[in-house]
């Protein structure tokens, strides 16, 4: 498998609707395999590889997008709000990194962490309430003046490094990858 088209793929950011960078990943790596590439009014792209005529169409099919969140709100203290964009268990995002994307091109990172207060300070009634999706904040710890509610893109942090690869939407990432390696 190419591995620098996996950490390519991997490492581009692309929240549902919102695939403009993963999608010129994929685009820069399907043009020399295909006849004819384009993109259609939904974002999906497509790429033609003539045949002989003779044999069987085959479609091959795989999705970019990965599960994220959109700026919601940025308080004046800089802790950013999000809202989720696909289906996500807030159990398990608790503590996990992230990055925040800016309009400008920017990137910062952040950890998720709940409005609550420290477990040494929780009632009870407290300590057994699950976490929702909307208890979920971030920060960066810096000014954010390049980051707009509603534009700005959060996602899990990703890594690649040869033989270890942790991304969020990996196993569709993996088939894009495969299918343009070949």
């Amino acid at each position: 498998m190419n591995f620098d088209l996996l950490k390519a793929i991997c490492e581009a950011p692309g929240v549902p609707s919102r695939e403009e960078v993963v999608r010129g990943v994929i685009q820069d790596a399907m043009a020399p395999l295909v006849d004819s590439i384009h993109v259609d009014t939904m974002g999906n792209v497509i790429g033609h590889k003539k045949g002989s005529g003779k044999g069987p169409k085959v479609l091959i099919a795989a999705h970019m997008d990965e599960i994220g969140f959109v700026v919601r709100h940025i308080d004046d203290k800089g802790f950013i709000r999000l809202q989720p964009l696909g289906g996500f268990d807030a159990r398990v995002l608790v503590a996990q990194r992230v990055l925040v994307h800016g309009f400008a091109g920017e990137t910062l990172r952040g950890v998720l962490q709940p409005s609550s207060r420290p477990a040494h300070l929780l009632t009870d009634a407290e300590r057994g309430k699950p976490v929702s999706l909307d208890d979920l904040f971030t920060t960066s710890g810096c000014l954010l003046t390049k980051f707009v509610p509603g534009l700005s893109l959060v996602t899990r942090s990703r890594w690649t490094v040869p033989a270890n690869v942790s991304a969020s939407g990996l196993s569709q990432r993996v088939w894009m990858t495969a299918f343009l390696s070949t």
